[in-house]
């Protein structure tokens, strides 16, 4: 786990990630407060079909398997997830995220990118973080920005970020 004044960073075990794909088990599970959180059936198939079936219990590549939850300290509620998609492929790691609406335009996501960044940075022998976003999603260039991610690459439909030590 992760935390600071304002946020708990929780990597999910199996067994929590199997209960994060049933709406409120998790957040009873843990003694968190109910948010109407909704997996959507696209993430619901990827965490059944890909994700489970390649976590092992207690391995380290876990952390980039799993999805990571971010509770809002105050709120006891779950505000935001985020994943690596996969495996690190030549000491870079690509991120996902996305923050809950009644969540949005408050610094969680660059509060989070910036504990997640400092503890990746620590615990494994990554050099860099990715991540893509479109051009029109301003609130994630504006979360990159903050959290020390540069642009590497921008394309019409796509752009990609980086975070180096």
């Amino acid at each position: 786990m992760i935390e600071n004044l304002d946020l708990k960073i929780i990597m999910l075990s199996f067994h929590q990630l199997s209960a994060y794909i049933e709406p409120g088990k998790l957040e009873n599970e843990l003694g968190l407060k109910l948010n109407n959180r909704v997996v959507s059936e696209k993430v619901k198939a990827k965490i059944t079909t890909q994700i489970l079936p390649e976590i092992k219990e207690g391995k380290a590549e876990n952390v980039f398997f799993t999805f990571w939850i971010i509770i809002d300290k105050q709120k006891n509620e779950i505000a935001a997830e985020f994943c690596f998609k996969g495996l690190p492929v030549n000491q870079k790691a690509e991120i996902g995220y996305t923050t809950f609406p009644q969540f949005q335009n408050r610094g969680i996501m660059t509060q989070a990118l910036q504990e997640i960044s400092k503890w990746i940075f620590e615990y494994t022998d990554l050099n860099a973080i990715l991540a893509q976003t479109s051009p029109q999603n301003l609130a994630s260039i504006k979360v990159l920005e903050k959290s020390s991610f540069k642009l590497i690459k921008a394309e019409p439909e796509n752009m990609i970020w980086e975070r180096t030590r």
